[in-house]
């Protein structure tokens, strides 16, 4: 028996603490406070090695935030155009890149629609991870744009957290208290949330946006995806159009915008 001054923690609270630690665990490298250069330089030595960064490429960076590896993925002789809907992230990205003499243009974007049509090598998500839209649905609406947006046998690289490790050690108490939704996916911290997947759930949605799942590793350094990974880093590539698949979502198809950033 506790003490007389001491009290239980109430379910709720102890759900709270649990998720906090997981949920700085599992996406801490993604805020950008967090992210040193020498991680970032890490991540884009992965991307080269998995997605290949050839000289002019021409590189899609989806969900880009502040640019720090818009920035480095340039560095690597590429041509890069960095895409996110917050204008005031974009603002401090463009201020970054200032007399840098890179090939690199950030553009405001809804990533479900993204105005852009067969011209890019290589797309990635390695920043702002897939999940952050509303619902489901327009996670596949924005697999579905960045497909059209991507060359022929384009590749895409996503970085994101793995569900199955989130579900291994998660707190039970963050279940019975809506912390963690196992229907939707949804991981709750006060007022934001994120949609994590499994790499089977993720490879379905790839499927339905017309992409090949190529890859998985559990790191930037080539470790083996398993249950236990923390995160998974996913190669896929664009089907050509007489190979993909009926569509089976049900969704209208996505306007056609032309133009540059």
């Amino acid at each position: 028996m506790g003490r007389p001054h001491e009290t239980r923690a109430e379910p709720m609270a102890l759900a709270r603490r649990s998720t906090d630690g997981l949920w700085r665990k599992m996406l801490a490298d993604y805020d950008a406070a967090n992210r040193s250069e020498e991680f970032v330089r890490e991540q884009i030595d992965g991307v080269d090695r998995f997605a290949g960064l050839k000289d002019r490429a021409r590189v899609l960076d989806i969900g880009c935030g502040a640019g720090m590896q818009t920035l480095e993925i340039a560095r690597r002789g590429c041509r890069v155009l960095g895409l996110d809907p917050d204008s005031a992230t974009l603002a401090r990205a463009r201020a970054l890149s200032q007399d840098k003499g890179l090939w690199v243009h950030f553009q405001s974007c809804d990533l479900r629609r993204i105005p852009y049509d067969g011209e890019f090598n290589v797309a990635v998500n390695i920043h702002t991870p897939l999940g952050n839209l509303p619902r489901e649905v327009d996670d596949l609406r924005c697999l579905q744009s960045v497909q059209k947006a991507l060359k022929p046998e384009g590749k895409l690289l996503l970085d994101l957290p793995n569900r199955d490790w989130l579900v291994r050690n998660l707190d039970p108490g963050a279940l019975s208290q809506k912390v963690f939704d196992l229907e939707t996916g949804l991981l709750a911290q006060g007022e934001r949330s994120v949609r994590v997947y499994s790499l089977t759930e993720l490879a379905r949605l790839l499927g339905l946006a017309g992409f090949a799942m190529r890859g998985a590793w559990g790191g930037y350094d080539g470790v083996p995806f398993t249950l236990s990974s923390l995160r998974m880093i996913v190669l896929a590539q664009k089907i050509p159009a007489e190979k993909a698949p009926r569509r089976l979502d049900g969704l209208p198809r996505a306007i056609r915008i032309k133009g540059r950033g």
